[in-house]
């Protein structure tokens, strides 16, 4: 151990210029260390306190996601064990595999004593972005740090770029539909009230949900999003709520759910309509309450999210069906936004294909023009039932496969499935007719009366009886 203080306190001038000349993404970084040795957190200070913007050192790893998330960091030095006498790297895997999990954008460095290959080869296929070991090289470890901060920022930069990019083209349509869409986002994005976004697959509705939190005056804390339809019945508790120490076999550490990590923020619940009615149960009385409380434990936390749910279903449909509680539905739905599929605002097709394909033309290193005028036909023709996730989708292919300077999309309407049950009834009958003028006409009633060859005021009773989207 003593040569290990030699190696790194001895902090030469050497290393103060070494420190000058490195990249200014250090100046504005924050560092968080864990690791259970105090001397390790003042000589890793002491190093860095003249170019790192922000150093902070915990002893105990229970800590980490109280600090991950409201402290900013942008990189994690990780230690592989915090118990004396334990050599395992047992610790450390476990709580890189946490972060990893709830924090997958910030790097993390992980510590390895005795120069432990095997360990450290491990961490990295855990996700660890690098290793250092002690003792360690002071040039060393700044290059390190220098790379993997400038690299987290960069990566940062671009995936912020991305989605900028990606939620201003899907705002910024020229339809009145997607137009009346954000005017009305605008208005509900400052206040706190529930929101479900409906809508068909692929049609944006997470990236409406983060636009949402970035109009929102909780745009500084975490927008944290959860698949449901991923979640099995014994993973929902433990995901949203999170689990004390010894509340099972494995649970070797406290874990915070991601209702803790979303205090003061935003908690966006995708495919609300898979969920079970034991889970919608447990939904309705945390959305009433406010409170829930970890596996394991009997403490109450209080928590302050906004609350955003999505599905591709009509739960209306589900409430009749039994599937889907009415009162949890009248809690999660204080405001409704249904983002439109893309065949109805078709004058959008053909700006968003642009975007994708200057999107992946960069991504790809290959230079285009544009479209060719079959393929610009042929994308403005098609009914899209993928939506704006197909689109991406088909000009990435395009792009990739490309040998001209102009793009060329082929596409094929999807083979309808023969119908097992034909309609027999009447009603649905109707109701599956106008849907389809409907569509049809990319959403134009004026035009779809017409040809039903009923007035307008009497299409507009239909909708409204048929409950149409």
């Amino acid at each position: 151990m003593s040569g290990f203080r030699t190696g790194v306190c001895t902090i030469s001038r050497y290393w103060i210029i070494l420190l000058d000349s490195s990249k200014m993404s250090l100046r504005s970084s924050r560092i968080l260390i864990a690791d259970d040795s105090v001397h390790i957190h003042v000589t890793i200070k002491q190093l860095l306190k003249r170019r790192v913007g922000y150093i902070e050192g915990i002893k105990k790893p229970e800590f980490l996601f109280e600090k991950l998330s409201t402290g900013n960091f942008n990189l994690v030095m990780l230690d592989m064990n915090f118990r004396a006498g334990i050599n395992s790297g047992n610790e450390g895997l476990f709580w890189l595999k946490e972060i990893r999990r709830s924090f997958p954008s910030i790097p993390v460095i992980m510590i390895t004593a005795y120069g432990n290959i095997n360990l450290a080869v491990q961490a990295m296929k855990e996700g660890a972005c690098d290793f250092i070991s002690k003792p360690w090289n002071p040039e060393d470890l700044i290059k390190k740090l220098t790379y993997h901060l400038d690299k987290e920022d960069t990566t940062a930069k671009v995936q912020d770029l991305d989605r900028a990019d990606n939620t201003q083209v899907f705002i910024q349509g020229d339809s009145e539909k997607i137009k009346d869409l954000m005017v009305r986002t605008r208005k509900i994005a400052s206040t706190d009230v529930n929101v479900l976004l409906t809508g068909e697959n692929g049609t944006g509705k997470n990236l409406l949900a983060e636009e949402i939190h970035k109009l929102s005056g909780r745009e500084a804390k975490k927008f944290i999003s959860i698949d449901l339809g991923t979640l099995s019945e014994s993973l929902f508790e433990s995901e949203l709520f999170g689990y004390s120490k010894g509340a099972f076999t494995d649970a070797k550490m406290d874990k915070p759910g991601r209702l803790e990590i979303a205090h003061k923020g935003t908690l966006f619940l995708d495919e609300i309509a898979n969920i079970s009615p034991q889970q919608q149960h447990k939904l309705l009385h945390l959305i009433q309450d406010r409170k829930y409380t970890r596996i394991g434990s009997n403490e109450e936390i209080q928590s302050d999210f906004r609350l955003i749910c999505a599905t591709n279903r009509n739960l209306k449909d589900l409430i009749r069906s039994g599937e889907f509680r009415e009162d949890l539905y009248y809690r999660i739905n204080t405001v409704e936004l249904t983002v439109p599929p893309l065949r109805t605002r078709k004058e959008d097709i053909i700006k968003l294909a642009n975007h994708f394909a200057n999107c992946f033309s960069k991504k790809y290193n290959r230079a285009f023009k544009g479209f060719e005028d079959k393929s610009i036909s042929s994308m403005i023709d098609y009914s899209w039932p993928g939506n704006i996730r197909e689109l991406s989708h088909v000009v990435e292919k395009a792009v990739i496969l490309g040998t001209s300077v102009f793009l060329s999309i082929d596409l094929e309407e999807p083979i309808e499935k023969a119908n097992d049950n034909p309609i027999t009834n009447l009603s649905d009958l109707e109701k599956l007719t106008i849907q389809k003028v409907i569509e049809k006409n990319g959403g134009n009633l004026s035009v779809s009366a017409k040809e039903l060859g009923i007035s307008r005021s009497t299409l507009y009773m239909k909708i409204e009886k048929y409950d149409i989207q």
